[in-house]
This record gives C-alpha cells, structure tokens and sequence, in this order.
C-alpha cells in the first residue's frame, strides 16, 4: 500500500462507521490517505454467513456509505468478487470476478494491482 499510496494505511478488523447507527468490521479497510473516514476499499472472506449478508444488506450499507470499492474473496473457489460504486450509490451487477492467474487493479486507489491468488494463500 505504501507504494502507491505514501500516507495510505490498511486496518484489520477494524470498526467502520458506515452511519451514526452502522457499523461494520471488514477484514480489511484500506485507505489512501491519511484520514480514516471512509475506507476507499474493503476487503471481506467469504465465512460460512457471509455470502447472504455481504451481498445484501452490507453491499446497500457500504454502498450507502460511499465505499468506492468492494473485493469479496472466496478462497474455496479461488475467486475475487469486486464490486465498484456507481452513481446511484449501489454497486452494477454482474460484479467482476478473477481468479488465479489474473491481476485486480483498484480504481478507487490508483496504482494498487494485486494478483488475485495472494488471497487464496493460508495465512
């Protein structure tokens, strides 16, 4: 992150306030600049819940929040899920998958491009 983005910071499991009365933990919350208001991207695992509940009701709340940039990874299925902000603050579907083999790159913070198997790696 601190290539691309020099006063960019990454939490894990931190809290973001989605709105006075919304707060979610995404694994990871990136932001590119020094402010930690609203994360530019979100990372999310898929876990045994979360497929229900990341697709909807936390796609509307992060959407509502301005979250320019939503990556879901499902390590089982070696897939990356992103979803991009548009106009009308809800993300267009069919969202954008990868998986092995190819390359995300951020829009909401230029210069970040990841390959997608640093996801399905154990920790």
């Amino acid at each position: 992150m601190r290539l691309v983005a020099r006063d960019g910071c990454v939490l894990r499991d931190a809290d973001v306030l989605l709105t006075v009365q919304a707060v979610a933990i995404p694994d990871l919350a990136l932001y590119r600049g020094p402010t930690c208001d609203v994360p530019d991207l979100i990372v999310e695992y898929r876990a045994e819940s979360t497929d229900r509940l990341f697709f909807g009701p936390k796609r509307l709340a992060y959407g509502r929040a301005r979250v320019p940039e939503l990556w879901f990874v499902d390590a089982s299925k070696s897939l990356v899920t992103v979803l991009r902000l548009g106009a009308g603050l809800d993300y267009p579907w069919p969202a954008e998958a990868f998986g092995e083999g190819e390359t995300l790159h951020s829009s909401a913070i230029p210069g970040l491009a990841l390959p997608a198997e640093v996801f399905f790696r154990p920790r």
